[in-house]
C-alpha cells in the first residue's frame, strides 16, 4: 500500500492523538513503565492543535486519509534546555541550532515496514535544510526495541536523567 507524506493540519489532530496514544501504550509496555507518567498520555486534542502551530508535524496517511505514522519536529536555538549535565553541555556547546524530535509514532501493525526509517530520514533532511547540527530525542533506556532502532540509524546515547520517574535517555544524531 502507498502512503502519502504531508504536514499535519489542525483537522488531523483527533486522529493523530489516537495514533500517538496507541503508540505510547506500546511504548510503555515495551519500556516497563506506567503509561500514566508519560506526558503524551495526558495531551488533549486541543493541546495537539496548539502544538501544530509551533512545531512541524509530518505524517504518513493511508488512502483513507488515516494517519499511520507521525513525527513532530522543532528547530531550536535554545540548546541550554537540553543541557542537564557536563557531558551534554560539551556536546552542545558549539551548536547554535538543533532539531528536536518528539511524538514519533508508527501504527503498531506497520512497525518494521520502513515507515519509521522514512520519517527519520525526512526529519534529518528537514533539520539540515534549517541549519541544525544535530537531532535529539528522548526515549526510555529500558525500551530495548526503540533504543536498538535508534542506534541502528546512527543515534547514540548522549545522556540520561530520571526526573520523570524512569531512566530517560537523550539520544543524539550528528547531522
Amino acid at each position: 500500500m502507498a502512503y502519502t507524506l504531508r504536514q499535519a493540519v489542525q483537522g488531523d489532530a483527533p486522529l493523530l492523538s489516537e495514533l500517538i496514544k496507541s503508540s505510547m501504550i506500546t511504548y510503555s509496555n515495551d519500556s516497563g513503565i506506567d503509561p500514566s507518567i508519560l506526558d503524551s498520555m495526558h495531551e488533549r486534542v486541543e493541546d495537539l492543535v496548539q502544538k501544530l502551530k509551533t512545531h512541524t508535524c509530518l505524517c504518513f496517511f493511508d488512502g483513507n486519509n488515516m494517519p499511520v505514522g507521525t513525527i513532530t519536529l522543532k528547530i531550536t536555538d535554545d540548546v541550554k534546555g537540553f543541557d542537564f549535565s557536563k557531558k551534554t553541555h560539551e556536546y552542545l556547546k558549539d551548536m547554535d541550532k538543533v532539531l528536536y524530535i518528539s511524538r514519533f509514532a508508527v501504527l503498531d501493525s506497520l512497525r518494521g515496514t520502513g515507515l519509521g526509517k522514512d520519517l527519520l530520514d525526512t526529519a534529518f533532511a528537514f533539520g539540515v535544510e534549517r541549519g541544525a547540527k544535530a537531532a535529539l530525542l528522548h526515549t526510555a533506556t529500558s525500551n530495548k526495541i526503540r533504543v536498538e532502532f535508534y542506534k541502528n540509524r546512527g543515534f547514540f546515547l548522549l545522556d540520561s536523567e530520571t526526573k520523570r520517574g524512569y531512566d530517560r535517555g537523550l539520544f543524539a544524531y550528528d547531522l
